[in-house]
C-alpha cells in the first residue's frame, strides 16, 4: 500500500493540533528511541551538535565581515520540514527562534508550489516576518532524501551595511521601511546550489558594501551546506525513519526539561514589570521633521506561570511605535523569549523545545513591539533598542521567581545596556567600510544573589560572547584601538554589584576622515534602567566622548601620551586634552558626524544590574574593587558606606571598620529622615497624576500606552483611584 505524503501545510497543521490536544510536541507522550537506547540517543544528539558547530567554525572564516568572523554574530542550525529548530550552533542564541517564523510564513504562503522548494535552493530573508532588523540576514537550505524534504538547515549572520538611509549596522535615523535598506522577503536566491546573478547584481547596486553582504551570504550558505551534509550523514548511518523520529524526540525532550526546571525552581503566579528608555532627539540633526522631539519608550511585560509550569508572556502597557528604527514585531519578541529561556530555563538542548510551553502574546497593535497592523511601514533598522528592555525584564522576572523558591544561585539581576556605535571611513585596503563596535556585545553579567556579576563575560543575546580580536577588527575597519579597560563604577551598586563593562578608545586612522553615529541599542541617556533587584541601584547612564583630531595630532607630533581612559567617571580622562578639545555625547546621533583623522571616540559600553542594598556589601569586596581600581573612594563612601585610606607602604587600600560602621549608620539615619510612609507617598503622587504634572514626553507615552492597552489603562486608573475615563 502506497503512503500518501502530506503537504507541508498539512504537516504544520497536524503538529499544531497535536501539541494543542495532547500537550506534547508532535503528540509524543513516550520518547521511544530514548527509552530503547539512551546511549545511541545521546550519541546522535552529539553528532548533530558537532555538525552545527562545524558549520559555524568553518563558515565564519569564509566571510570577511568582522561581526561574523570575530564576534560570531551568527548562528547555524537544523530545522524540521515544518521549521521547528532541532539543533543549533553557538553564536547569537536569539537568532535560532526566527527561522521557524519564516518557515511557517513560507508554508502558509504556499511556497511548496510557488516558487517551489527543490534540492539546491536557497531562500533568504531579512524582513520583519522573521528578522530582527535588516542587517540580520537568514538563509534557509532544504534537505532532501530520495525526493522527500526531511529537513532544512539555516545560517544567519549580521552584515555591515544594507543600504539604509545612513551607513552601517544600526540604522536608527530611518522612519519607515522604505529607508531601512535592501529588504528580501523570503526570496529564492540560488538554484542548484548556484547563486542567481540578478540577486548578486541587486545587492551590489543597492548597498554601500555589497561585497561584504555577498561574502557573508557565502559564509551563511556554506555553513548551511555543511549542516546539510551532516544531516545526510546521520540519515545514511541510521536510516531516514529513525532520523525523522529522533529529531521530534529531541524537541519534545527539551520541552520537558524546560518545564521540569520551571516546576522545580519557580512558583506559580504573576509578575509585572515596566521599563522605560529615552530617545532624546529634540534639537539634534534629524532627517525627518517628526523625529525632532523627545520620546520615552515604555516596555510592559507580564509573565504568568500556572500550576502546570506553563508560562505566558504578554506586553500590555507598551507604548506606541516611533518614527525611528527602534520598532520590532513578533520576531523581536521571539528573540527575547529564546534568549531568556536558553539562559535561565531550558539550556540542555537549544531547539524549539527549549522554551517549553511558553505562550507569547503579541504586543498591543500599534505599539513599537507590534506596529505593523497599524503602521505596516514601521522601521526596524535598530530594533534591538526595544528588544533589550524586554529581555532584561525577562531575566529579572525569572530571577525573582527562583529567589522566591530559594534557588538563590540561579538569580541574575537583569542585563547590561550598551550603545550602538558605527564608525565609517577608508580601511587599510583603501575600501570604504562602516564598522560597528562588536566588542559591546560581551557585556557584564548582572549581579547574582550570592556574588558580584562577572565583567565583560556574557551577552544577554549569546552566553559565549566574544568581543573579537582587535587586530582582526582593525584589518577591516577604518579606525584603530588605543585602549581597552574595565569601566570604573560601571556596574549597578548593591550588596553585590553588577559586572563591569569596557571603556574603549578608538582613533580615526588610517582614514583621512571618519563618520560617527551613535544609536540607541541598549543605551539610556536620561532614564536609568530600573532592572536592579532588591534595593540595588541601576547601572549608570552612559555617555560617549569625542576627542578633537587636531589636538591628538599635536600630541602625536610631540610624542606625548595619546592613550586615554575614562578613569574616574566624574573626571573623564580625555579632559587632559584641554578645554574645547573633547565633548560628551549622548544617543541618538542620527545623522553621521564627520570626524577628522586622529579624532578619538571614547566609548562607554554599559554595565549590568546590581542586587541587594549597597550598605550591606561586605567591606572586603569594596576593598578588592578599590585595589583593582574598579571603584573610587568617593563611591565607596557615598554609596557603600565604606571608609578607607590608601597605605603607601602596603600599596593597597585599608578599610577603617569603626569609621565604616559610623558612616553606614549615618546613611541609614539619612534614609529614615528622607523616607515617607507609602500612604503619604501615594497621596502626593496621586495628586501629581491628577494634575498631569509630568514632562510632555512622559504624558505622551502614558497616553499612548493607555489607549493601546485597555487592560493597562484599567490597572493604571485603579492603582491611582482615578475615574475610569481618565486620560492624559
Amino acid at each position: 500500500m502506497q503512503v500518501v505524503k502530506k503537504t507541508l501545510k498539512e504537516q504544520l497543521k497536524e503538529n499544531e493540533e497535536l501539541l494543542k490536544t495532547t500537550g506534547y510536541r508532535y503528540g509524543l507522550k513516550e520518547l521511544k528511541l530514548k527509552n530503547q537506547d539512551p546511549t545511541v540517543y545521546e550519541a546522535v544528539w552529539g553528532m548533530m551538535e558537532r555538525v552545527c558547530e562545524d558549520a559555524c567554525n568553518t563558515a565564519v572564516h569564509v566571510s570577511a565581515s568582522a561581526p561574523m568572523g570575530e564576534a560570531r554574530d551568527a548562528c547555524w542550525g537544523i530545522l524540521s520540514p515544518t521549521g521547528e529548530v532541532v539543533c543549533c550552533s553557538t553564536g547569537i542564541i536569539g537568532h535560532f527562534a526566527l527561522p521557524p517564523l519564516f518557515m511557517k510564513w513560507a508554508i502558509e504562503q504556499d511556497y511548496e508550489n510557488d516558487p517551489g522548494i527543490n534540492d539546491g535552493d536557497v531562500f533568504e530573508c531579512n524582513a520583519p516576518i522573521s528578522a530582527i532588523h535588516a542587517n540580520d540576514i537568514y538563509d534557509m537550505v532544504p534537505v532532501f532524501w530520495e525526493g522527500e524534504l526531511i529537513a532544512w538547515t539555516f545560517g544567519v549572520g549580521h552584515t555591515l551595511d544594507v543600504g539604509g538611509i545612513t551607513p552601517g549596522s544600526l540604522v536608527m535615523a530611518s522612519k519607515d521601511c522604505f529607508t531601512d535598506g535592501l529588504t528580501l522577503i523570503g526570496e529564492k536566491i540560488a538554484v542548484n546550489d548556484k547563486f542567481l546573478k540578478e540577486y548578486e547584481r541587486r545587492v551590489m547596486a543597492f548597498t554601500r558594501m555589497g561585497f561584504f553582504w555577498l561574502l557573508d551570504t557565502r559564509a551563511r550558505v556554506a555553513g548551511a551546506h555543511i549542516a546539510r551534509a551532516g544531516v545526510l550523514e546521520v540519515v545514511q548511518r541510521y536510516g531516514v525513519e529513525f532520523y525523522k523520529q529522533i529529531v521530534k524526540e529531541f524537541v519534545e525532550d527539551s520541552r520537558r526539561y524546560a518545564q521540569a526546571r520551571i516546576k522545580a525552581q519557580s512558583v506559580p503566579g504573576r509578575i509585572r514589570r515596566r521599563s522605560c528608555k529615552d530617545v532624546m532627539a529634540e534639537g539634534k540633526k534629524v532627517i525627518f521633521t517628526e523625529q525632532d522631539k523627545n520620546f520615552i519608550m515604555m516596555s510592559g511585560m507580564e509573565m504568568t506561570v500556572d500550576k502546570n509550569a506553563r508560562v505566558k508572556m504578554s506586553f500590555d502597557g507598551t507604548s506606541k511605535w516611533l518614527p525611528f528604527g527602534v520598532n520590532n514585531g513578533m520576531a523581536g519578541l521571539a528573540c527575547v523569549a529564546t534568549c531568556v529561556y536558553c539562559n535561565m530555563v531550558g539550556f540542555e538542548y537549544h531547539n524549539s523545545g527549549s522554551y517549553g510551553d511558553l505562550i507569547i502574546e503579541p504586543a498591543p497593535d500599534g505599539s513599537f513591539a507590534n506596529p505593523y497592523n497599524v503602521n505596516p511601514f514601521a522601521s526596524n533598522g535598530s530594533s534591538w533598542a526595544g528588544i533589550m528592555g524586554f529581555m532584561s525584564m525577562g531575566y529579572e522576572s525569572f530571577s525573582r521567581l527562583y529567589y522566591s523558591r530559594g534557588f538563590v544561585e540561579e538569580v541574575m539581576a537583569g542585563t547590561w545596556h550598551c550603545p550602538g556605535i558605527d564608525i565609517g571611513g577608508t580601511n587599510l585596503s583603501g575600501i570604504y567600510v562602516v564598522l560597528v563596535n562588536v566588542e559591546m556585545v560581551p557585556g557584564a553579567i548582572g549581579a547574582r544573589a550570592i556574588a558580584d556579576g562577572d565583567n565583560t563575560a556574557w551577552g544577554c543575546i549569546y552566553p559565549n560572547a566574544d568581543m573579537g580580536n582587535v587586530e582582526g577588527l582593525e584589518s577591516v575597519g577604518p579606525y584603530v584601538w588605543l585602549s581597552r579597560r574595565l569601566a570604573v563604577d560601571g556596574g549597578g551598586k548593591g550588596k553585590y554589584r553588577g559586572g563591569l563593562h569596557l571603556n574603549s578608545s578608538y582613533m580615526i586612522w588610517p582614514s583621512e576622515t571618519g563618520t560617527f553615529t551613535l544609536t540607541d541599542t541598549g543605551i539610556t541617556n536620561r532614564v536609568p534602567h530600573n532592572n536592579s533587584l532588591y534595593g540595588a541601584y541601576p547601572p549608570p547612564i552612559i555617555k560617549q566622548i569625542i576627542g578633537d583630531g587636531k589636538a591628538h595630532k599635536k600630541l602625536i607630533d610631540e610624542k606625548k601620551e595619546v592613550i586615554f581612559g575614562r578613569e574616574d567617571p566624574r573626571k573623564p580622562g580625555l579632559s587632559k586634552l584641554g578645554e574645547g578639545n573633547y565633548r560628551l555625547t549622548e544617543a541618538p546621533i542620527l545623522f553621521p558626524e564627520t570626524l577628522d583623522r586622529y579624532s578619538i571616540v571614547e566609548a562607554d559600553h554599559g554595565g549590568s544590574a546590581g542586587f541587594g542594598d549597597p550598605i550591606e556589601r561586605d567591606p572586603k569586596l569594596v576593598k578588592e574593587d578599590l585595589d583593582m581600581t574598579f571603584t573610587t573612594l568617593q563611591t565607596a563612601r557615598d554609596v557603600w558606606g565604606v571608609e578607607a585610606h590608601y597605605d603607601q607602604g602596603l600599596k593597597e587600600w585599608v578599610i577603617d571598620e569603626d569609621a565604616t560602621n559610623k558612616r553606614r549608620k549615618e546613611l541609614i539615619d539619612r534614609r529614615k529622615k528622607l523616607g515617607v510612609p507609602y500612604k503619604e507617598w501615594w497621596k502626593k503622587s496621586r495628586a501629581r497624576v491628577m494634575k498631569k504634572d509630568f514632562i510632555e514626553p512622559l504624558q505622551r507615552t502614558l497616553s499612548e500606552a493607555m489607549s493601546l492597552s485597555p487592560k493597562y489603562a484599567q490597572e493604571f486608573t485603579e492603582l491611582w483611584g482615578l475615574p475610569a475615563d481618565f486620560t492624559f
